[in-house]
C-alpha cells in the first residue's frame, strides 16, 4: 500500500464452494500502461504468478471497446490453461465475441450479465464439475 492514490497492487484472494469443490480466487491488479513505479511493480507480479494458476480467468467488459492490454493478457493467458468471461452482456455491445475467436479459436468463452446473474449457473456448471 502507498500514499499514491490508485496504486495498491496486492492480490486480493479467496476460497469460494462451488458445487462442492473449493475454489481458490486471486483477483489481480488490472494489467494497463503503467502510470508510475508502483504501478508497474504490481502488473509485473501479476505477469510473474500468472504461469501458477491452474486455470487463468480473463474478465472482459463487453460494453467497452477492447483495448492492447485485453488483447494482449488474452494472448498470453492462450498458452496456459484459460477461460475468457465476457461480461456486462446487459449492455449495448461495443464488440463481438468472434473479435477473440478470430485470433483464439480454441479458447472457452462464456458470456455473462453479473449485474442480472445471466450466465453464472452456465459457468458453474461447465467449469466446475
Amino acid at each position: 500500500m502507498t500514499d499514491i492514490p490508485g496504486t495498491t497492487r496486492d492480490f486480493i484472494t479467496g476460497t469460494v464452494n462451488i458445487r462442492g469443490l473449493p475454489v481458490n480466487l486471486t483477483d489481480t491488479a488490472g494489467i494497463r500502461k503503467p502510470r508510475n513505479i508502483i504501478e508497474k511493480a504490481g502488473i509485473d507480479l501479476v505477469w510473474e504468478n500468472l504461469g501458477d494458476a491452474d486455470l487463468i480467468i480473463i474478465l472482459l467488459d463487453k460494453s467497452r471497446p477492447l483495448t492492447e492490454e485485453d488483447r494482449e493478457i488474452i494472448s498470453v493467458a492462450a498458452k496456459n490453461n484459460h477461460l475468457i468471461v465476457v461480461n456486462k452482456t446487459d449492455l449495448p455491445a461495443s464488440w463481438e465475441i468472434n473479435e477473440i475467436s478470430r485470433f483464439l479459436p480454441d479458447s472457452k468463452i462464456i458470456e455473462i450479465s453479473a449485474k442480472f446473474g445471466l450466465g453464472v449457473d452456465e459457468l458453474k456448471k461447465r467449469y466446475c464439475r
